[in-house]
């Protein structure tokens, strides 16, 4: 019976274990994606109009950390930067109000780049995202 008992206890942790390291769903639907374009993309950025949310990953462990830079052409501009690989991610959304609630109705000129200390930045990529 104790037998019994260690090893459902064993099963049941390992199921808990798994549970609770298995990756969140994201419920999220982007309205546009960037990837960095060095040959396997290090970084991706997303965007969705709706809240303005951005997100910056970081995908490898190479050294270099995401960068992104958003400038919605009015009164906000900001910078980003996530490192650490593993799909490591940093979000922001106008819900935090101020620097990151960009102009409706406009273009916002994005960037998403690899950096790294004392090095030139790399792997950039650019476009013109629509905020409606």
């Amino acid at each position: 019976m104790r037998k019994t008992m260690v090893a459902l206890l064993g099963v049941a942790m390992a199921v808990a274990f798994s549970v609770a390291t298995a990756p969140a769903a994201s419920a999220i639907t982007w309205d546009y994606t960037m990837k960095t374009t060095d040959g396997d993309p290090g970084a991706i950025l997303k965007f969705r109009a709706h809240e303005d949310v951005v997100e910056l990953c970081d995908l490898e462990v190479d050294g270099y950390a995401a960068w992104a830079y958003i400038d919605d052409g009015g009164s906000h501009l900001y910078p980003l930067q996530i490192g650490g690989g593993h799909n490591n991610c940093r979000q922001v959304s106008e819900k935090k109000k101020g620097k990151y609630d960009l102009d409706e109705h406009r273009y916002i000129s994005v960037q998403v780049c690899l950096v790294k200390e004392n090095s030139a930045a790399k792997g950039c990529r650019e476009a013109a995202w629509y905020n409606d």
